[in-house]
């Protein structure tokens, strides 16, 4: 094998435009990995919103809400308090008119809001979240929204109706019972659960804020807890919020600050989210609300329907640049075999079979291969370096990194064997047609 792998080398050095063949392969093998990794990352997100939810992404739906009334300014106390109930009562009839609709269930408000630490103290006026703060910001990539006076002030927090459990997969460790909560729920504004890996607070501490909310803490959330974000995820690298550096807080009744503009439901077996709409969009009239309704599979099914045209147009020039690289990898190997006839006769002479020419082109092939896929791996990683370093934090880099080590990296693995099997087969068939003694006269 020894003696193979040598003279495969040494042709490998002398055979003309060997650099050439490499770095088309390795054009191939980019274009390969990114048509996958375009892919790859829908999959990812879609397994892991699943996993986030209770129900299938068909049946699980968000409306977002829009007041479209025009309210008066309001100048004095009296007439934010109007501004405030006339609000409030909007959206108890809005999420009422849900809860008894007939084709959705398990309505569930749900928004995210910068919790400010700094206005959070416990009932003896001592700071109790200046830690957890300084462990989510390691993590976190929203502060960068902040100015540099609200630096070290914000954490990332998810307000949810008391009925998540019935929509999300997002379970939390305490030592409450159900009714001990609801009984923490009607004395508070609301129950705080901290993300996994930041401070744990002891369980009953009270949190009062500066604008006269009352929470109490009920324990922490279940490590590696996800939930599916709700704005537009087309763009972004990960459709799911991980919440081990956040902080949940489940509300009782929400005041004004917190009403949500997005809310989840389940889709009642025997309807489709056209009913839901229909039925959404009468109830947003007769409130004065805009509605705007999708379910997760509609919103996943619209990501990949953008992008088809890219990646319809980047198979072509593949296909292309893949013909072009076994077209260049045989031709340029035949020539080769054809200039160098004596040398394989001299082989052949030596006691080599034609198991062992084989063999040295499929070794030379390789070695092409393995070029190209590290020339693949620096380009893709300087790519990656290059368009999203400024724009991702390192947890979404990790994801990044995960779905090409997980769901990518192999595949181009596998093309790159293809390309090498197939000219190493073709460059053989070629090379069988002339017999030992024929490369032998070639010599003279």
């Amino acid at each position: 094998m020894k003696y193979q792998i040598r003279i495969a080398f040494e042709e490998l050095i002398r055979e003309r435009n060997s650099g050439g063949n490499i770095l088309l392969e390795t054009i191939s093998l980019l274009l390969v990995g990114i048509i996958l990794f375009i892919g790859a990352i829908n999959d990812y997100n879609q397994i892991v919103v699943q996993s986030a939810l209770k129900g299938n992404l068909k049946n699980t739906g968000i409306v977002t809400i829009t007041d479209n009334n025009q309210y008066k300014p309001y100048d004095t106390e009296e007439g934010y308090h109007e501004f405030a109930n006339t609000s409030l009562h909007k959206y108890n009839l809005f999420m009422y008119e849900l809860n008894n609709s007939s084709c959705i269930e398990n309505p569930l408000s749900c928004h995210w809001q910068e919790l400010d630490i700094t206005a959070c103290t416990d009932d003896k006026g001592n700071d109790v979240l200046t830690k957890s703060f300084e462990r989510s910001k390691s993590r976190d990539d929203d502060y960068s929204v902040f100015s540099e006076t609200e630096i070290g002030s914000h954490i990332h927090t998810l307000y949810v109706g008391k009925n998540y459990q019935k929509l999300l997969n997002l379970h939390v460790v305490t030592n409450y019972s159900a009714s001990e909560q609801e009984k923490m729920l009607s004395e508070c504004n609301g129950i705080v659960y901290m993300g996994n890996a930041l401070e744990h607070l002891k369980e009953g501490t009270i949190i009062e804020t500066v604008y006269g909310e009352k929470y109490i803490v009920g324990g922490t959330i279940q490590k590696s807890a996800k939930v599916p974000k709700l704005d537009d995820i087309s763009s972004q690298t990960t459709a799911y919020e991980e919440m081990d550096y956040k902080i949940m807080i489940v509300e009782g009744i929400p005041s004004v600050s917190n009403i949500s503009e997005n809310i989840y439901f389940h889709i009642k077996e025997g309807y489709s989210i056209k009913d839901v709409r229909t039925e959404i969009d009468r109830i947003g009239q007769e409130i004065h609300y805009g509605t705007s309704v999708k379910n997760y599979q509609g919103i996943f099914d619209n990501i990949t329907s953008k992008n088809k045209t890219f990646i319809r147009f980047i198979k072509q020039i593949l296909w292309v640049i893949l013909i072009a690289v076994v077209i260049l990898h045989v031709s340029m190997q035949s020539v080769h075999i054809i200039e160098n006839f004596g040398n394989y006769g001299i082989l052949y002479a030596n006691g080599f079979s034609l198991t062992d020419h084989i063999l040295i082109f499929l070794i030379q092939n390789f070695l092409k291969g393995v070029a190209a896929v590290f020339l693949t791996l620096g380009a893709g990683y300087l790519a990656l370096d290059l368009f999203f370093s400024d724009s991702l934090s390192i947890y979404s880099f990790h994801v990044l990194y995960t779905v090409i080590l997980k769901y990518v990296l192999w595949k181009v693995f596998l093309c790159a064997i293809a390309i090498m099997v197939l000219t190493t087969l073709v460059s053989s068939v070629l090379f069988c047609k002339k017999t030992p003694s024929v490369l032998l006269k070639e010599n003279k």
